[in-house]
């Protein structure tokens, strides 16, 4: 990710380790009702150093123009056809990402999904992530 100074690199810093409740022991990335609640889960076999490089190399920032400060207040990350979403452990500093629920993407605004699409036609997996999007 660039600010408009030098490059930043974010650390991925789960809040436990691991993160018990977003990991299952699938190697793809998907969902499960936990207690009524839809819960997403990260592929069993992606480590915390893929998603430190995938946070800080395949993700789209989203920077809430009322907040203070330049720090994103998340980011959308795109791996394999699926778009996560990072949200700051210590902010200005470190992520955790999960899959992103379809039904949240749905409600971002239009330039976010373009970026989060124009980022996985880069990445050729601009299909899986639309078909991702739509639920």
């Amino acid at each position: 990710m660039t600010t408009s100074g030098p490059v930043v690199r974010w650390l991925y810093e789960p809040d436990e380790q691991p993160k018990r409740k977003h990991r299952w022991k699938q190697n793809h990335a998907g969902f499960e009702q936990v207690s009524g609640e839809k819960v997403g889960r990260c592929p069993a076999n992606l480590s915390n150093e893929q998603a430190e490089a995938l946070i800080n190399d395949q993700s789209v920032p989203f920077v809430n123009p009322r907040a203070p400060g330049p720090t994103p207040d998340r980011l959308y990350v795109v791996h394999e056809g699926v778009v996560y979403r990072a949200k700051p452990t210590r902010a200005g500093v470190s992520f955790h990402a999960f899959p992103e629920d379809p039904e949240h993407l749905a409600g971002l605004p239009k330039r976010w999904k373009a970026e989060i699409l124009a980022l996985a036609d880069r990445l050729g997996c601009k299909k899986g992530v639309e078909d991702w999007m739509s639920g």
